[in-house]
């Protein structure tokens, strides 16, 4: 059974509704194509959670990396499809992402996908670990 679980986030009532497995996955999938290359450039042999808290991460090297990936419409794609069973105030995120994230507010953005991830992937971390597990097997032929 599908979760929802909420959290105040600045001022906001965020509920996020888990996905479902199949969903989840996809998305899985979906952010190891965004965020595993930089990852893998950056040097790092994550493969859990303990590993990326001990890690010697080149954060400059995984920030160069990760914009002079970025594309636009890969990345809001993503956002949209993490977003997708948000609801703020209890209206779908998606109807007033304009209005929620207007001037400053934008800032919010990464606080609720933050949420948004530790509801569907348990946290950051975890998620990370996961990624690069997925990006090391699509390096090697099995993904």
């Amino acid at each position: 059974m599908l979760e929802t679980k909420r959290k105040n986030i600045e001022g906001l009532d965020v509920a996020v509704t888990q996905f479902a497995g199949r969903r989840n996955f996809s998305l899985l999938l979906n952010i190891a194509k965004v965020v595993g290359p930089t990852m893998a450039a950056a040097g790092s042999n994550v493969k859990s959670t303990e590993d990326l808290m001990n890690a010697d991460l080149d954060i400059d090297r995984i920030g160069q990396v990760l914009f002079n990936s970025m594309d636009t419409r890969v990345v809001t794609g993503l956002v949209d499809d993490l977003l997708s069973s948000t609801f703020v105030n209890d209206r779908p995120l998606s109807d007033q992402f304009d209005e929620v994230f207007a001037g400053p507010d934008l800032w919010k953005l990464p606080k609720i996908i933050a949420f948004v991830i530790e509801v569907n992937f348990g946290n950051f971390s975890g998620l990370v670990a996961s990624v690069s597990g997925v990006a090391d097997q699509r390096a090697e032929g099995l993904g």
